[in-house]
């Protein structure tokens, strides 16, 4: 209801549903919420796609500032995912670290990664990998190592290196990115 405009609107729902007469919008329905929820007539097909046989399994990091995260009462109901920014908390009170990125793996928020790119030394510094509570399988390991190695592409460095907890559970397949 809000993440659709960002409070543009003083009453989002009738604008939306104003939407929804002219063909625009599309009413949709979210299990354990009884809010009112629309999809954009355009992205429909891609909606369809992803719930039928044209999707596929992956495993990414979203920035902190994705908007999967931005409404973090939508992200915690929607996939049961509390995310904190923790950029302007004082160091001691961090659970996780300054710059974490959450882990996508398929349609579920699986952990989240504290990375920090040292160019000087060429090293992507994994201060902290961390699993939901809930995982307790390897299934997102392999995509996990793979979007790692394309982060420390992407920011210019040529290793990896491991300098916090990792979970157990993904532990073997991060341990060769080294």
């Amino acid at each position: 209801r809000r993440h659709f405009v960002r409070e543009r609107y003083g009453d989002a729902v009738a604008t939306l549903e104003r939407l929804v007469a002219r063909g625009r919008a599309v009413r949709a329905r979210v299990s354990g919420s009884d809010e009112p929820w629309f999809v954009h007539a355009d992205v429909l097909p891609l909606v369809e796609e992803a719930a039928g046989a044209g999707w596929a399994e992956r495993t990414t990091l979203l920035s902190p500032f994705d908007n999967l995260l931005c409404d973090r009462e939508r992200t915690s109901l929607l996939w049961g995912f509390d995310y904190v920014n923790e950029m302007y908390t004082p160091r001691a009170r961090r659970r996780f670290g300054y710059y974490v990125l959450p882990v996508l793996h398929g349609d579920r928020l699986v952990g989240r990664v504290a990375a920090r790119a040292d160019r000087r030394r060429g090293v992507l510094e994994l201060e902290g990998v961390y699993a939901e509570a809930w995982v307790e399988d390897e299934a997102a390991a392999p995509g996990l190592a793979l979007a790692l190695v394309e982060l420390a592409g992407f920011a210019g460095v040529g290793s990896l290196a491991c300098t916090g907890p990792v979970p157990g559970v993904w532990r073997s397949a991060l341990a060769d990115l080294g």
